[in-house]
């Protein structure tokens, strides 16, 4: 959040930290936390990961835990239990020259993820998060740049799938259920 303000000149200190304060109150009252400030609720306190992505499950993993969740090895003691029900990270060409080569990608990340509680209770149905990016390649010679861009590119996509995924986690009520405006996207 970055809050512009009139030079010194024309403002003294006091009336300018009132002003910032004065943001921040409003923003924080209609619901907005900056990153980091995510907390989930109490049904949290054993949560159970499964997937078959193990790089989005450990990310997963970490941000639960500082997002206030307990974390449990074995689904038999979870009081929540976090499936990730279908993990696609694709590739596919977006453009060619004129040689036929291949110089622009799309690069698409697809999660389906699903709550469960205790006794196997769907809490949140299948959620589908899709991310895409664009990688174009100038100059052919820069294989090797675009291989470390593309991985890059695929780990804050990951790392934005995690983010939205315990965004809407947080808001998951007392009793296991979502708001009603959150249950499908």
């Amino acid at each position: 959040l970055m809050i512009r303000r009139p030079p010194r000149s024309t403002l003294d200190r006091s009336s300018a930290a009132a002003d910032v304060y004065k943001r921040q109150t409003l923003v924080g009252g209609c619901g907005f936390h900056l990153r980091g400030e995510i907390q989930l609720p109490t049904a949290f306190t054993a949560t159970y990961v499964e997937g078959t992505d193990s790089e989005l499950v450990t990310d997963l993993k970490v941000a639960l835990r500082a997002a206030g969740a307990g974390l449990v090895n074995t689904p038999d003691n979870a009081s929540a239990r976090l499936e990730l029900v279908r993990v696609d990270y694709s590739r596919t060409v977006r453009r060619v020259n004129a040689q036929g080569i291949a110089v622009g990608y799309e690069l698409r990340y697809d999660v389906t993820y699903r709550l469960r509680g205790r006794n196997k209770q769907e809490l949140v149905p299948n959620v589908r998060l899709v991310l895409k990016r664009a990688l174009d390649y100038s100059d052919l010679k820069q294989v090797l740049q675009k291989e470390i861009e593309e991985k890059a590119l695929r780990q804050a996509m990951r790392e934005e799938i995690v983010r939205r995924m315990i965004a809407r986690l947080a808001n998951v009520t007392v009793g296991l259920r979502t708001k009603p405006w959150l249950q499908r996207v």
